[in-house]
This record gives structure tokens, sequence and C-alpha cells, in this order.
């Protein structure tokens, strides 16, 4: 009863089951730090993640420039208070062509094995999706399997073409626009048109292999 009082006021969600959705506390650090260490270790279990125990700790200390000690969200036991999934939203400031803008990074995502396939990953992305546009950000960007995420809304193909091409697109976008005094009929000349088509066939094959790598892991990381 006293942990359910503690609590209560950082709980998001009751999400059946006996398990709910809530906001992390100063008091969840040393088991939120332990829970992530053994949940992204590649090492197993039973040899926990230190330099992840270690992200978890800075990130619950309060000092970090753009994340806020209730910024993980936790699924945990409400009979036991047992954590059984979490994640995080670190809030950054990313700029293109000296242009800022708000980019939500949902980061440390991870469920205990006897918890998973139950939707607790997509309850919290709910909320931390929420989060991130309460707080006007235009984006939000995460690293991990692609094929995983992509069922959350998240896709390769458009960041891949911003970071990859998106300087070198421009460049030569505003270059084809002088040179043809301003007239977009340019882009309808037949080497123009081969350059597009072999630039969104590459593309499409670097998001296919890995949308193969990222099943090839789902797939060993369920044996």
């Amino acid at each position: 009863m006293q942990h359910q009082r503690s609590q209560a006021h950082t709980i998001l969600r009751d999400l059946g089951d006996g398990l709910i959705l809530r906001r992390s506390t100063p008091d969840d650090t040393e088991a939120l730090a332990a829970f992530n260490a053994r949940i992204h270790s590649n090492a197993g279990p039973e040899h926990p993640n230190v330099g992840v125990a270690a992200w978890t700790h800075d990130l619950l200390t309060g000092n970090h420039p753009s994340f806020d000690v209730a910024d993980f969200t936790i699924v945990e036991e409400a009979r036991t208070g047992a954590i059984v999934s979490s994640m995080s939203l670190i809030s950054q400031t990313w700029a293109y062509d000296g242009i800022p803008f708000g980019v939500g990074r949902p980061e440390l995502v991870g469920t205990d094995p006897e918890y998973r396939h139950r939707g607790l990953v997509r309850a919290q992305f709910e909320v931390i999706h929420q989060w991130s546009t309460e707080r006007g950000e235009r984006l939000q960007a995460i690293t991990g399997i692609p094929w995983y995420y992509r069922q959350f809304g998240y896709e390769m193909a458009p960041l891949l073409l911003a970071l990859v091409l998106g300087d070198r697109l421009e460049e030569n976008f505003r270059l084809a626009l002088t040179l043809s005094g301003g007239s977009y009929a340019t882009f309808a000349d037949r080497s123009a048109l081969i350059v597009i088509v072999v630039a969104l066939t590459l593309l499409l094959i670097v998001q296919g292999l890995v949308w193969v790598v990222g099943v090839k892991k789902h797939s060993e990381g369920q044996r």
C-alpha cells in the first residue's frame, strides 16, 4: 500500500492485468538502472550492461540539459512494483541549413521477455509521441531495429534520403534552376530523370536490405 500511495500521482494509465503505466521519479533510479542494464545486455541478463546502467543513472540525476527525471515511462506490476517495461524521451534540437527544429528521441526501449507481445511498447509510444507533440517537436527519430519500429510509424526512407542525399539534391536543384533561368521544365530532361530514377532505386535497395536485416535480428531474438 505504501508503494501504491507514493506512486499514485505519477500514474498515466491502468493497462489491466495488474499492470500500470506511469512516469518515472528519482526513487526509480536504482531499479530502472538495473532493469535497463539487464534488458539491454547483448551478453544476456546474467551480464548486465554497465554502460546502460550508468546512462540511466545520468538521465535520472536531474542534471541533463534536455531530460527531466519524469521523462521515462514505466510499466510496472501494481502489486509488487516490479518494472516490466520502460522507455524514455530525450528532447533535442537539430538544424537543417541553419534552421533549428525540435526532435524527440525515444531511447532505452525495453520489455521483460515474459511480458512481451502485450502491447506495452505501443502504449508507451502513444504517451511518448503525445509528450513530443506537446513540446512542439516536429520530428521523432529513433535508432534500433527498423522492421520493429516501423510498427510505430518510423520510416527509414525519408531520414536516409535527408541525411545521405539532402545536401547534394538541394545543391543540384538550385544549380539546375539557375542554369535554366528558373524554369522547372528542366527537370523533364532525360538525363535528370535518369539521375532521379537511379537515386530512388538505390534508396529502395538500401531500405530493402535494412528491412531484411531487421527481420533476421528479430527472428533470432525470438529463438
